[in-house]
């Protein structure tokens, strides 16, 4: 079992424990039946105890129960830790997780149902009716309570408005009607900030629905478009929805980005053996932030350009014309 549930990765960690311990749950209470048959062990009162506690057929039920909605919230855990994901993305999956959970209340989840009439368990027999409907219920009405707050400095109608700015939550065939509703409240809650911004106001609406209808008649799959794509195709003929679209994509949508920052930041000082200024570390965390991902990056470029660089001060004149054209005249050959 890991060594602690807590910390920021508390949420895998229970899962983790949790699995493990089903797995292993004969091996378990085997060990702990020799214990308690042991005479000689000191400790085997505290095993006894505990051997009786693992045997209850409400423990066992608990612990599929913590299971299921455990598995329902790593799902809304691992949307809000994707740096790609929208707010709408994720309050579309708060929405689907609070479904989950209020069917939950009414009746029990998969991993639960495996158990919910058993007698024995890994051939152990279970003691006890194995009732938990007053603790399911407890623990899910308050989850729900705070789930339900995620969202509550913010109006409801503006962060639904907010799917037209995630292709995922596109319908599959167009439908002229869609998003109309939604632009229009994001034009009236935004429409200072648009403003400053030189938007057309007036505008929106039509460019929209052209938008719309270029996209569907040009893309097959909607849903594996991403707009920094459809910007550089189309900025030039809808600049006042895309960047209303621009501003969407700004709303963060968890508390992970930030997260991150401060781990690259600290990562960042203790290799610069906290010397590093300001205005350096800024630059250093907007490249390591926004750089593309490892396995996308071609370091030709950069090669080339160290290639090119001026003689260093360790007295090195070779010229670098030569091995910038050997080094380019390697990669062409490649």
């Amino acid at each position: 079992m890991p060594s602690q549930v807590g910390g920021r990765k508390w949420l895998q960690g229970l899962q983790a424990a949790l699995q493990n311990f089903l797995k292993g749950y004969p091996a378990i209470v085997q060990q702990l039946h020799s214990t308690d048959e042991d005479g000689s062990d000191t400790s085997h009162p505290k095993a006894k105890e505990l051997l009786e506690f693992l045997l209850q057929a409400d423990m066992v039920k608990f612990v599929h129960f913590l299971v299921d909605v455990i598995n329902v919230l790593s799902i809304l855990s691992r949307v809000g830790k994707n740096r790609n994901s929208s707010i709408a993305d994720v309050f579309a999956t708060v929405a689907s997780t609070l479904e989950m959970l209020s069917i939950y209340q009414t009746r029990p989840g998969p991993k639960e149902r495996r158990v919910n009439s058993v007698t024995h368990f890994h051939g152990y027999c279970l003691e006890g009716k194995g009732n938990i409907s007053d603790v399911r219920n407890t623990v899910l009405t308050h989850l729900i309570q705070r789930l339900r707050g995620c969202f509550r400095d913010a109006s409801q109608d503006v962060v639904k408005a907010t799917m037209i700015g995630s292709f995922k939550l596109w319908p599959t065939q167009i439908n002229q009607e869609f998003g109309e509703k939604e632009v229009s409240v994001l034009t009236a809650h935004y429409e200072p900030v648009l403003e400053a911004a030189n938007v057309h106001i007036d505008e929106l609406d039509t460019e929209w629905s052209m938008l719309k209808s270029e996209i569907y008649a040009r893309f097959q799959n909607i849903r594996t478009l991403t707009w920094d794509f459809v910007n550089s195709v189309y900025l030039h003929k809808y600049p006042n929805i895309l960047t209303l679209v621009d501003l969407l994509l700004t709303l963060p949508a968890s508390s992970a980005e930030t997260g991150r920052g401060f781990s690259h930041m600290q990562r960042t000082k203790s290799q610069m053996h906290a010397k590093i200024k300001a205005d350096g570390m800024t630059d250093l965390l907007i490249i390591q932030l926004n750089s593309p991902d490892i396995n996308n990056f071609d370091p030709r470029k950069a090669i080339h350009l160290w290639n090119r660089r001026t003689p260093s001060s360790t007295g090195d004149t070779r010229p670098n014309s030569d091995c910038s054209s050997n080094s380019e005249s390697h990669y062409e050959s490649d």
